[in-house]
């Protein structure tokens, strides 16, 4: 498949960015091999790519990236059956980018909303509405938090 077959490209990215120092290209090839490891069921392997991605993005001071990896980290827990914590992250993530007018691009909004849908199914309409509305209301520290808190 296609994501898998880019995986050892972004690896070579990775290094490269790493070599020159580059924290935004390090911290966005990390969260391409987390979403790829995430979409090819290899859960541990994306926590740890992903949680590397976000410590670039904080260290960068790039808040548009600790926003993309709180998203991969929702997409993550829905794909656990964990729907709840998916709804919050992501509601997380709508609110910062609410407050910082930076909507997420349209082809990934979809990709996040078919994610989503899956949850809410796995939920009653008012726990998915409470688990979105408690993402609202997390600081980014306690988004970041709650996403890699197992």
């Amino acid at each position: 498949n296609a994501p898998a077959a880019a995986s050892p490209l972004y690896d070579e990215a990775l290094a490269r960015f790493e070599r020159i120092q580059d924290g935004w290209g390090a911290g966005d090839s990390l969260l391409a091999l987390g979403l790829i490891a995430g979409e090819g069921g290899q859960q541990p392997a994306a926590r740890e790519r992903l949680s590397r991605a976000l410590a670039v993005f904080q260290k960068v001071g790039d808040i548009r990236g600790t926003l993309r990896v709180i998203e991969a980290a929702a997409h993550l827990a829905a794909r656990d059956g964990r729907a709840e914590r998916a709804l919050t992250l992501a509601g997380a993530a709508a609110a910062a980018r609410h407050t910082l007018a930076t909507p997420l691009p349209r082809p990934q909004q979809e990709r996040l909303e078919k994610t989503l849908d899956a949850a809410r199914r796995g939920l009653a309409p008012q726990e998915a509405a409470a688990a979105w509305m408690h993402g609202w209301s997390l600081s980014a520290d306690e988004a970041v938090a709650l996403a890699f808190d197992e």
